[in-house]
């Protein structure tokens, strides 16, 4: 009898890829590999950093690198710990709300997640990992950030008004540790997310939703990191710019594709439609994007408050952002 029930366990497993066992065993094989986190390249800086599960991130020192090896993502990686970060905070203090109108700048929306003023100045450590290199020159944020108060990563238990980056339960409980000592930087680590996926394809389970991954959308993301419209005073007639910060995250597609997105912008008073404008443009499957587009008011434009609804679509992903600006 009990023989019976591994005869009937192997059947399961083999008639699960039976519709396509060439497709079957390379997602086996590519679940295996994200199990692991092998990596090394070159690195700016000395640093050291530690990151047990989405609760603990701590190090030290300060580092830029850029790595390549296990898994396929990303390449660029950047830390600040002690005793830098405190002494860089203080500098820092806000100096770029000159960007969008005076309001608080992208990098620290999106990486600090809306945390209150005073619980930022007790940060001690950030960290963001896998992010490309597009957005880290923008200061922007396309990877897995941190931000830690000696050694827990506070971020999950911020508000995130305006990062909302989607996270992947398959990658809550990594555990990986990095070192920078230029030129040289490594990182280790292992997922018991990923080995639990990779012990349940065999039964035909897809916890981390990332089998298939060469078709279109397989394990494909988008989402807006910021958006702001400046100025945030102006007159009838006259022009707001409305900027939009995206990302999309499609790491194990082919080299050279594009994928068609299409940006919309609609301005509403009181509920009614004063403007609209929509752009079709081609991106890579993997990076950091950002959009201007000017929007000319009407000239009889009504003076209060005006919103504006932001939508980015790509295949079968959306996002969407609202900001608001004032008519005088």
């Amino acid at each position: 009898m009990r023989a019976m029930k591994w005869i009937g366990l192997i059947g399961l497993v083999l008639c699960t890829g039976c519709a396509g066992p060439g497709r079957y065993w390379r997602d086996r094989g590519n679940d295996l590999l994200d199990c692991f986190t092998l990596e090394a390249g070159i690195g700016f800086g000395a640093d050291v950093e530690l990151h047990a599960t989405d609760l603990i991130a701590t190090g030290a020192g300060l580092g830029v690198s850029f790595k390549r090896g296990l898994p396929a993502g990303e390449p660029g990686s950047a830390h600040v710990g002690l005793p830098f970060l405190p002494i860089l905070s203080v500098l820092h203090d806000r100096q770029d709300r000159r960007l969008c109108g005076g309001q608080d700048s992208p990098h620290d929306e999106m990486l600090l997640g809306g945390l209150p003023e005073f619980l930022q100045f007790l940060i001690t450590d950030r960290s963001v990992r896998d992010a490309d290199l597009g957005s880290m020159l923008r200061g922007g944020d396309s990877g897995r950030p941190t931000a830690s108060i000696l050694f827990l990563n506070v971020l999950p238990f911020a508000p995130k008004k305006e990062w909302e980056r989607p996270s992947s339960l398959a990658n809550i409980f990594d555990v990986d540790v990095g070192a920078t000592l230029m030129p040289l930087s490594a990182r280790v680590g292992f997922s018991p997310g990923q080995f639990a996926d990779f012990v349940l394809g065999f039964f035909g389970l897809d916890v981390a939703r990332d089998d298939r991954r060469d078709e279109m959308y397989g394990n494909w993301r988008l989402w807006i990191s910021y958006a702001c419209a400046s100025p945030s005073e102006v007159r009838a007639g006259g022009e707001v710019v409305v900027r939009v910060d995206y990302t999309l995250h499609a790491p194990r597609f082919k080299p050279g594709r594009e994928i068609p997105v299409t940006e919309t912008r609609v301005v509403t008073f009181k509920g009614s439609k004063v403007a609209e404008v929509e752009t079709r443009v081609a991106r890579g499957p993997v990076g950091g994007y950002q959009s201007l587009i000017p929007i000319v008011l009407p000239a009889g434009a009504i003076p209060g408050t005006y919103e504006v609804a932001i939508t980015v679509a790509a295949g079968n992903r959306s996002a969407q952002r609202s900001r608001s600006f004032t008519v005088r």
